[in-house]
């Protein structure tokens, strides 16, 4: 498999099926198939957001967007990787991964990296506590909260926590992926204050998307990031997965 090949399949079309990509796979190499895990893993984000399928009746109140949010996570380090030519990534580089790719801006990524956080480590819920020595997080906080002269500089010195919770909302709330925070309550003797963000997770989901596909034509425009993908990606380790 030359390294136009490997492009080509790593970044499959994941709205076309397992069929499509198992043909042009084998016109490839004559190695046992094997999935690319990107394709995978946005084919399921589809999946899982109802863009494969009609969900049966009744209806489906409670479409599995959170399973599809933290696969597009998953993603998006190895995306980072790629688009930075690094094989390790720092708050740093995640920061401008999600406001070149998706944007959004830091506040906007704490806000999804937190969400993400509540549900895979905080039991299925929407709900996190951003400790205050958790810089660089909650330095995003703190400027937010003091540029929009919500609280004064003592009063986040006397932090200990946010407690952050969120709302799901549909599509076309805000036109926003990430609105900004609501202080709901501040309790200055215990340093507690209760935030909630309101998020539109189909749009992230569809930033990503979008996001995905600028990363691979960065890639492509790029000999030295086309480099670093060859060397970074390997077949070797893509899926050995079969009905």
């Amino acid at each position: 498999m030359n390294l136009a090949e490997k492009l080509e399949l790593y970044f499959f079309d994941p709205m076309r099926g397992e069929e499509d990509y198992f043909k042009r796979f084998k016109e490839c190499t004559d190695i046992q198939i094997s999935y690319a895990p990107l394709y995978l893993l946005r084919r399921q984000i589809l999946l899982l957001t109802g863009k494969l399928i009609t969900f049966p009746n009744p209806p489906i109140h409670q479409i599995p967007y959170f399973s599809a949010i933290l696969l597009a996570h998953i993603a998006v380090k190895k995306m980072t990787m790629l688009s930075s030519g690094q094989d390790y990534v720092k708050y740093g580089d995640y920061i401008l991964f999600y406001d070149k790719y998706m944007g959004m801006k830091p506040l906007d990524y704490v806000a999804a990296r937190l969400l993400r956080n509540g549900i895979e480590h905080n039991n299925f819920q929407l709900y996190m506590r951003l400790k205050a020595d958790s810089a660089p997080m909650f330095r995003e906080f703190a400027r937010y909260f003091i540029n929009n002269k919500i609280m004064t500089r003592e009063q986040l010195r006397s932090m200990r926590n946010f407690n952050v919770t969120f709302a799901m909302v549909e599509t076309g709330h805000t036109g926003a992926i990430v609105s900004p925070p609501e202080l709901l309550k501040f309790d200055p003797e215990l340093g507690i204050a209760r935030i909630q963000f309101y998020i539109q997770p189909y749009l992230f989901l569809e930033a990503f998307e979008k996001g995905v596909q600028k990363v691979e034509q960065d890639i492509r425009d790029s000999k030295e990031l086309k480099e670093n993908f060859d060397r970074a990606v390997i077949e070797a380790n893509w899926m050995d997965v079969h009905p």
